[in-house]
């Protein structure tokens, strides 16, 4: 059975959308909160404008939501009057489309009048995947350690991205050229999405339990399981700081879980496992 890594507390998920698009403040309390789900979510993304947010339910399967006023829009399920365990989920940089997976079909949509585009079967389990621009290729975390660059258009597997440990984590840059995966194996890898060749590979001293790539490629954020996070010129390869995470309640068991940058790369948004989040 296709292992779950990261079920999200809903209230959470949503104070993270509502908090990425304020301006230059961070609130104390939500703007607002709102349910989605009676028992809670396998998966959950905000399209990058904060407009939108597509949820995978666990009893009500998948659905797409309007942020502005929590208006449910579509429900999203791929087969008819079945609820589909939904439990990766994408927008296209563009918001325009989105594709939902479970673990053995994925489904690409149509955001403004809500209908299924294409329809396949996965070449593999998904753990998690992301959209590239027109939404003409998708990035699949695969169980096993491979990446699998797939043709969301047409079908079919343009090219395995093998990453030698469990993918943790992945981001996709807004022109869709290249992603940042994160595994179990210590490394977090720089590809070429145009070319499929690896650029650059950073150690870690432990699995990297959370990671983003900055919307021009430039910058990385990367966090280790239990430890510290880092910013990373990704043109230079050099280190640009180091955020300390230190839960003064529970040291030995808190680390970031998630993490998001601002469009323009100068902020970055951050979430840990005790629940806290930091602008």
């Amino acid at each position: 059975m296709l292992k779950i890594h990261r079920l999200q507390i809903l209230k959470t998920v949503i104070c993270f959308g509502l908090a990425l698009s304020v301006a230059g403040c961070f609130p104390v309390k939500p703007t607002a909160d709102w349910a989605t789900s009676l028992e809670g979510v396998y998966s959950a993304t905000f399209s990058n404008d904060g407009e939108y947010a597509v949820i995978g339910s666990m009893r009500h399967g998948g659905s797409l939501w309007r942020v502005t006023d929590t208006e449910r829009l579509y429900n999203w399920n791929h087969a008819a009057a079945m609820a589909t365990n939904v439990t990766a989920t994408a927008f296209s940089p563009d918001g325009k489309f989105a594709v939902t997976a479970d673990e053995t079909t994925l489904v690409l949509w149509d955001v403004s009048g809500g209908e299924s585009l294409r329809y396949f079967n996965s070449p593999g389990p998904i753990l998690s995947l992301g959209l590239t621009p027109n939404a003409d290729k998708a990035l699949l975390a695969l169980t096993g350690g491979n990446a699998v660059l797939f043709d969301i258009r047409n079908g079919g597997i343009i090219a395995e991205l093998p990453q030698g440990g469990e993918i943790q984590q992945l981001s996709i840059s807004a022109d869709g050229r290249s992603a940042l995966i994160g595994t179990s194996a210590k490394k977090a890898k720089l590809w070429n999405l145009i070319t499929a060749e690896l650029l650059l590979e950073i150690d870690t001293r432990n699995p990297i339990s959370a990671l983003d790539l900055s919307p021009d490629g430039r910058l990385a954020f990367i966090a280790e399981q239990l430890g510290d996070a880092r910013i990373w010129n990704l043109e230079s390869n050099d280190l640009v700081i180091t955020l300390n995470y230190r839960n003064t309640f529970f040291p030995n068991y808190s680390h970031f879980k998630t993490a998001r940058f601002s469009e323009d790369g100068s902020h970055l948004l951050t979430g840990s496992s005790s629940g806290a989040m930091e602008l």
